[in-house]
């Protein structure tokens, strides 16, 4: 989303959540063919392609044994100084 906007004035929420290790986690690189069909998995590990080190998890909200335990929520603004010209 920062990628496409030319303002701070965006009202931004960060989620930390802890997702148990018994819980399965489907791959994007291990996503089938059928992807829509398949109701496995709880959560979908997606690379970021701004930062392709780190991951974002899709939520499947309608898995029947879904487990997520919210950790904190953080509201924050971007610095200003992203916007400036050089």
């Amino acid at each position: 989303m920062l990628v496409h906007s030319e303002t701070t004035n965006i009202p931004l929420t960060c989620v930390s959540a802890t997702i148990p290790d018994s819980i399965p986690i489907l791959d994007i690189t291990d996503l089938p063919a059928n992807w829509q069909q398949v109701s496995a998995y709880s959560f979908l590990k997606v690379l970021l392609a701004i930062i392709p080190v780190e991951y974002n998890y899709l939520i499947n909200p309608k898995h029947p044994d879904l487990q997520l335990q919210l950790d904190r929520v953080i509201e924050f603004q971007f610095d200003c100084r992203m916007w400036q010209r050089i």
